[in-house]
């Protein structure tokens, strides 16, 4: 349920939010350099910790352990880092001089914030190795489990490494947010997918994984429609924050439908 009250107030909140304002944001992430930064930072936060928690099926808890993960950075590290560190990102209500100093703050905190998420990260995955509880995925009997567990490790890895680099080396922390959103949005479609193709989740709620097959392939769309828009085919304001507010409905589709058909199985007693 939590799943579904926090996009729908984040929804709500950047919509009525940025008429307000009386512009809207060019994308959510877009949010941070605005009043509606709490939101922006504070659900996100949340939705990442639910999902880290929310204990499923083999795949679908790797898949949003992944995202849970990655939505950390995409809440923390601000998308135009470059911009709010020169200053050139204008707050609403705030002087130039007020921007300075905020950017000049935010430098000598981001690394510690990220520092910090990282030997969390790290300790919480350490205490699942030490209790067994990876185990379900390094010694799953489907091939394709174990392979999707492994290259999620070497897409960590990687993304560890580029986090070094440009962050607290580089002290720019470019790409960072992107590849976080990615690896996010890939780790929400990977979770859903695996009930849309479920035989046991086919059996018993035949209908309810008809609708994550819609959901996945809605996703697709709205992937290839953002993939459009960076290559400069979607021209008109707000394109991103459009995408974004559809995959947000989508996100929430699937937690309602999910919330309906553990309802459903608990009542009949079955397997799902």
């Amino acid at each position: 349920m939590l799943l579904i009250a926090l996009p729908v107030f984040l929804l709500i909140t950047t919509v009525i939010g940025g008429w307000m304002l009386g512009d809207f944001a060019d994308s959510i992430s877009a949010n941070y350099a605005t009043p509606l930064r709490d939101i922006f930072v504070g659900v996100l936060v949340a939705i990442g910790a639910c999902l880290i928690v929310y204990r499923g099926k083999p795949v679908e808890d790797l898949a949003l352990n992944v995202a849970g993960f990655y939505a950390m950075f995409v809440a923390l590290v601000p998308y135009s880092l470059n911009e709010v560190l020169t200053g050139r990102t204008t707050l609403q209500g705030q002087e130039l001089t007020d921007v300075e100093a905020a950017a000049d703050e935010l430098v000598k905190v981001l690394p510690v914030i990220v520092i910090s998420l990282v030997v969390v990260a790290a300790v919480f995955i350490g205490v699942e190795w030490a209790r067994g509880l990876l185990k379900r995925h390094t010694k799953s009997t489907s091939t394709a489990h174990r392979i999707m567990f492994f290259v999620t490790l070497g897409l960590g890895a990687g993304f560890l490494i580029l986090l070094l680099l440009t962050g607290l080396i580089m002290g720019t922390y470019a790409g960072i947010h992107m590849a976080a959103a990615i690896f996010m949005i890939v780790g929400l479609a990977t979770a859903i997918a695996s009930h849309g193709w479920d035989p046991d989740a086919k059996k018993s709620t035949p209908k309810i994984v008809g609708q994550y097959r819609v959901i996945v392939g809605l996703m697709v769309v709205v992937g290839l429609a953002l993939i459009w828009h960076l290559a400069g085919g979607l021209r008109f304001e707000n394109a991103v924050a459009y995408i974004e507010w559809a995959a947000i409905i989508l996100f929430t589709w699937y937690w309602v439908a999910e919330t309906v058909r553990q309802e459903s199985l608990i009542k009949t007693g079955a397997k799902g």
